[in-house]
Protein backbone atom coordinates (compact mmCIF):
# COMPACT_ATOMS: atom_id res chain seq x y z
CA UNK A 1 0.00 0.00 0.00
CA UNK A 2 1.71 3.15 -0.93
CA UNK A 3 1.56 6.23 1.74
CA UNK A 4 -0.60 8.61 0.84
CA UNK A 5 0.91 11.74 -1.29
CA UNK A 6 1.77 15.05 0.41
CA UNK A 7 -0.99 18.01 -0.25
CA UNK A 8 -0.05 20.12 -2.86
CA UNK A 9 0.96 23.81 -1.26
CA UNK A 10 -1.65 26.15 -2.22
CA UNK A 11 -1.28 28.89 -4.09
CA UNK A 12 -0.42 32.10 -2.52
CA UNK A 13 -3.41 34.18 -1.33
CA UNK A 14 -1.17 37.18 -0.49
CA UNK A 15 -0.16 38.27 -3.76
CA UNK A 16 1.66 42.15 -3.45
CA UNK A 17 -1.66 43.71 -4.93
CA UNK A 18 -3.64 42.35 -2.45
CA UNK A 19 -1.42 43.42 0.79
CA UNK A 20 -1.02 46.98 -0.96
CA UNK A 21 -5.29 46.33 -1.35
CA UNK A 22 -5.42 45.64 2.01
CA UNK A 23 -3.18 48.50 3.88
CA UNK A 24 -4.64 51.33 1.71
CA UNK A 25 -8.43 50.28 2.80
CA UNK A 26 -6.75 50.41 6.63
CA UNK A 27 -4.96 53.30 6.25
CA UNK A 28 -8.66 54.68 4.91
CA UNK A 29 -9.76 53.74 7.78
CA UNK A 30 -6.98 55.48 10.27
CA UNK A 31 -7.06 58.49 8.23
CA UNK A 32 -11.33 59.10 8.37
CA UNK A 33 -11.38 58.03 12.02
CA UNK A 34 -8.34 60.57 12.73
CA UNK A 35 -10.35 63.30 10.39
CA UNK A 36 -13.64 62.53 12.35
CA UNK A 37 -11.68 63.12 15.73
CA UNK A 38 -10.99 66.81 14.90
CA UNK A 39 -7.25 66.18 13.52
CA UNK A 40 -6.26 68.19 10.56
CA UNK A 41 -6.31 66.71 7.21
CA UNK A 42 -3.00 67.07 6.46
CA UNK A 43 -2.10 65.00 10.08
CA UNK A 44 -4.51 62.80 9.49
CA UNK A 45 -2.99 61.75 5.93
CA UNK A 46 -0.02 61.94 7.60
CA UNK A 47 -0.47 58.88 10.21
CA UNK A 48 -2.75 57.21 7.72
CA UNK A 49 -0.21 56.79 4.87
CA UNK A 50 2.90 56.12 7.91
CA UNK A 51 0.49 52.80 8.46
CA UNK A 52 0.09 52.17 5.06
CA UNK A 53 4.13 52.04 4.56
CA UNK A 54 4.08 49.88 7.76
CA UNK A 55 1.37 47.21 6.90
CA UNK A 56 2.99 46.96 3.55
CA UNK A 57 6.81 46.76 4.52
CA UNK A 58 5.87 44.12 7.21
CA UNK A 59 3.99 42.09 4.90
CA UNK A 60 6.98 42.24 2.40
CA UNK A 61 9.72 41.01 5.26
CA UNK A 62 7.36 38.26 6.61
CA UNK A 63 6.99 36.90 2.99
CA UNK A 64 10.85 37.09 2.79
CA UNK A 65 11.34 35.74 6.10
CA UNK A 66 8.93 32.62 5.06
CA UNK A 67 11.22 32.00 1.58
CA UNK A 68 14.47 32.27 3.84
CA UNK A 69 13.33 29.43 6.63
CA UNK A 70 12.92 25.94 6.25
CA UNK A 71 9.51 24.30 7.26
CA UNK A 72 10.02 21.11 9.16
CA UNK A 73 7.48 18.78 7.65
CA UNK A 74 6.52 15.98 10.21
Amino acid sequence: MNPPEPAARPASISSPARRIAVAVMLSGLVFVVLWIMMFSMVTSLLIGSGCCVVIVAASSLNGSFATVTPRDNP
